[in-house]
């Protein structure tokens, strides 16, 4: 079976692309480092963890931050969200060199990721970081808005690994208004 996509994503919250809402502001913050951005960010997570750990935690999982979109470039503030999570799930974290970028993404130069395929080629996982027992892999990310960025990530996967692999995002971009039921809008009058 030829598989493209992670199995599951997941979003803890999700805002409309370019909107002022909470749930951008949130993640604004969480990416910036805030301590109080991360708290709130690390509970909802935790809630979405323990409420689909049935799918996302099956066997024991390594978790890996997203990269960057440039060369070298880390996401600290995932990589600080999965060290927390690993302490209470069953989570094997490496370390930061599992997943790399290794030259500037698309989105580095300048262009949308339109093409998962380009960014496939500026990623390197190092599956010998990879103890032999862990099965599956779960990719945490902060925003995703096309999916090309997760989808090249998974893509750079070894062809074993995908049929057990998950995404986690802090918060989905959408288009135009959000779903019925979702996080981002508005209490009812």
């Amino acid at each position: 079976m030829h598989v493209n996509a992670p199995s599951e994503v997941v979003a803890a919250f999700s805002f409309v692309r370019g909107s002022d809402s909470r749930e951008h502001e949130l993640v604004r913050a969480f990416r910036a480092g805030s301590p109080d951005a991360f708290a709130l960010v690390y509970a909802r997570v935790r809630d979405v963890l323990l409420d689909r750990q049935d799918v996302l935690l099956l066997h024991p999982s390594v978790a890996v931050a997203v990269p960057g979109h440039r060369a070298g470039a880390r996401n600290l503030a995932c990589e600080s969200l999965i060290e927390r999570l690993s302490a209470e799930f069953r989570l094997l974290v490496p370390g930061p060199g599992l997943l790399v970028r290794v030259e500037d993404g698309p989105e580095a130069k300048g262009s949308p990721a339109r093409d998962s395929h380009a960014e496939v080629r500026t990623l390197r996982w190092h599956e010998e970081l990879v103890p032999a027992h862990v099965r599956s892999v779960l990719l945490v990310d902060d925003v995703i808005a096309s999916g090309h960025t997760l989808t090249a990530c998974f893509r750079v996967l070894p062809a074993e690994r995908r049929s057990e692999a998950h995404a986690l995002v802090v918060a989905r971009a959408l288009d135009g208004a959000p779903p019925d039921g979702s996080p981002s809008e508005p209490e009812p009058q």
